[in-house]
């Protein structure tokens, strides 16, 4: 659930309500070290760096593994 909400509060104006309708390279089997290897690679989300903690990043990503389908 807090992933859920992380989610739609700081990720869906870019990749959607949802991330399996999602765009922008929202895709399954992604972890809190990528989510922070994205942070720093691309500007726009170059706040989240300080703005979520370790544990929000799990979160987001546990969020999105239960979400996105896993068919390409």
């Amino acid at each position: 659930m807090r992933g859920a909400v992380l989610y739609r509060t700081h990720c869906s104006s870019c990749h959607g309500d949802e991330p399996e309708n999602g765009t922008q390279g929202v895709y399954k089997g992604l972890t809190a070290s990528v989510l922070e290897s994205a942070y720093r690679r691309v500007v726009v989300m170059q706040p989240f760096t300080t703005l979520l903690s370790a544990a929000n990043n799990q979160d987001v990503a546990a969020f999105i593994e239960y979400r996105v389908d896993p068919r390409p």
